[in-house]
């Protein structure tokens, strides 16, 4: 980003319950539980308690944390570029109903390289749509597809859905969720 004149900056990374609790309870107070429901995790549930999620903005401020935002040059480069890094933009336009969240376009969540390549090549940008697929598709169905995958390190006995969960034991909710499932 900086070779290209963008100056990328972390607004909000990981956060503690307690913290979550603050935030959703304010929104609550300011906004009313439907209206907070629509753009903050209720605690227990946020992306940022997992670590994987990282709210991002431009050094100038501008449109900071405001669906603005992806139409400043700051956003534009993350939505271009955030892929190559590992990360996607979690909360895309026009995925409110499958996601619960609406457009945040400042909104990074990491599901690692291979994941958010495959993401983007399969045009896929909304994680809960990708995710369906990949468990659809399962390891054998991937490998038929699409063969071994240039660059990367997968084992031939990991799925899609495993790349982007991995393995072992995780706060993720999303990861919890899909486990019960499986």
């Amino acid at each position: 980003a900086a070779r290209e004149g963008v100056a990328v900056v972390a607004l909000s990374g990981y956060r503690s319950y307690a913290e979550q609790e603050r935030l959703y309870w304010g929104y609550v107070a300011a906004h009313g539980q439907a209206g907070a429901d629509a753009f903050s995790a209720r605690p227990g549930t946020s992306e940022h308690q997992t670590g994987l999620a990282v709210d991002v903005g431009g050094a100038d401020g501008v449109c900071a944390l405001t669906a603005c935002f992806g139409n400043t040059a700051t956003g534009l480069w993350v939505q271009e570029h955030a892929w190559e890094y590992g990360f996607i933009v979690r909360y895309p336009p026009g995925a409110l109903s499958v996601t619960g969240y609406e457009y945040e376009p400042w909104h990074l969540r990491y599901v690692g390289r291979p994941a958010a390549q495959e993401m983007r090549e399969r045009e896929l940008p909304v994680l809960e749509e990708y995710l369906a697929w990949a468990e659809a598709s399962g390891p054998e169905g991937e490998a038929a597809r699409t063969g071994p995958q240039s660059g990367a390190e997968t084992p031939p006995h990991q799925s899609p859905l495993e790349r982007v969960l991995g393995a072992g034991d995780s706060p993720d909710p999303l990861r919890a969720a899909l486990r019960r499932r499986h």
